[in-house]
C-alpha cells in the first residue's frame, strides 16, 4: 500500500509541476462560467422588484399535480439552465483530460523513470493502479475546487438556483465521465514511449470518450429528479415515484458499464505489459 501511495503522490506532484492539472482545472472553470453567462443573458430579466414579485410567487393551485405544487418557478428555471452548464463544463473537462492524461506513462519512459522503477520491487499491477490513482486524484480535486468556485460564480451571475440539484448534477454527471476519460487516456498512452505520440493517442481516444458521454448524459442528467420530482422533465420523463426508481436504476447500470470499461482496459494493458516483459 505504501508503494501504491508513493506512485500516486509522485504522479500528482509531477502533473502539477508540468502544469497539466492547473490547465485542466482552468478549462472546467472557464467553460462552466462562460456558459453560465450565456444562460443568464438568454433568460428573461428578473432584476426589477415589481416583476420579481409577479414571477416569484409559488405554485400552489389545487389543479396542479402534487409534484408542481409549492415550487418556485424562478428557481426551477435557473436550475434547469444549469443542466446545460454542467454538460458544457463536462465537455471542456473531458477533452482536456483525454488529451493531457495520455502522457502519464510515456513520460516515465521518455525520462528513464520507468527503468528506475523496474529495479525496485514494484509489480506492474501496482504501477498501473498507482498511476491511475494519481491521475484520478488530480481530476477529483479539479471537480471539487471547480465546483466550489462555480457555486459562488453561478449565484452571482445567474441568481437564485437549487444548490442541491446543481451539486448532485455536478458530481454525478461530471465525476464518472472524467474518471473514465482519465483512465482510458492513461491506459491507451501506455502503449507508446513519447509525449508526442501520447497526445495523438488522446485524439484517437477522444471520440470514444465523447460517445460514452453523450450516451450517458440523458441517464445521469435525471439525477435532479431524486431531489425534486419536477427535474425529471429535464430528461423528458414524467415526475413520479416510478420514474425516480427507473432513473436510479439507469444511473446504477451506467456506472457499472463505466466500471466495466475501465476494468477491461486496465486488464488489456496489464496483460500486454506482462507479455512484453516476458519476451
Amino acid at each position: 500500500m505504501s508503494k501504491l501511495n508513493a506512485i500516486a503522490r509522485y504522479e500528482l506532484l509531477m502533473a502539477w509541476r508540468r502544469r497539466s492539472l492547473p490547465i485542466l482545472w482552468l478549462l472546467l472553470l472557464v467553460g462552466s462560467i462562460f456558459f453560465t453567462t450565456l444562460v443568464a443573458n438568454s433568460s428573461r430579466p428578473t432584476a426589477d422588484a415589481d416583476q420579481a414579485d409577479v414571477v416569484e410567487s409559488t405554485l400552489a393551485a389545487a389543479d396542479l399535480p402534487e409534484w408542481a405544487q409549492g415550487i418556485d418557478m424562478l428557481v426551477v428555471e435557473h436550475t434547469v439552465g444549469l443542466f446545460s452548464v454542467v454538460i458544457t463544463g463536462m465537455v471542456f473537462f473531458m477533452v482536456g483530460v483525454t488529451l493531457l492524461m495520455g502522457e502519464v506513462i510515456p513520460l516515465d519512459r521518455q525520462f528513464k523513470v520507468r527503468e528506475l522503477l523496474d529495479t525496485l520491487p514494484i509489480s506492474r499491477a501496482t504501477y498501473l493502479v498507482g498511476k491511475l490513482l494519481g491521475a484520478w486524484i488530480g481530476v477529483l480535486l479539479g471537480i471539487l475546487i471547480g465546483g466550489a468556485l462555480c457555486v459562488v460564480a453561478i449565484r452571482l451571475i445567474l441568481g437564485i438556483y437549487d444548490l442541491r440539484v446543481f451539486a448532485v448534477m455536478w458530481l454525478v454527471m461530471l465525476t464518472p465521465m472524467a474518471l473514465v476519460a482519465a483512465a482510458l487516456s492513461v491506459l491507451a498512452g501506455s502503449f507508446f514511449g513519447s509525449r508526442r505520440t501520447a497526445v495523438l493517442v488522446g485524439l484517437l481516444v477522444l471520440p470514444f470518450v465523447m460517445t460514452l458521454a453523450m450516451v450517458a448524459v440523458p441517464t445521469l442528467g435525471g439525477i435532479g429528479a431524486l431531489i425534486e420530482p419536477i427535474y425529471a422533465l429535464v430528461v423528458q420523463m414524467e415526475p413520479s415515484a416510478a420514474t425516480n426508481t427507473l432513473i436510479g436504476q439507469r444511473i446504477e447500470d451506467t456506472l457499472l458499464v463505466f466500471a466495466g470499461v475501465v476494468l477491461a482496459a486496465w486488464t488489456v494493458v496489464w496483460g500486454w505489459m506482462r507479455v512484453r516483459s516476458a519476451r
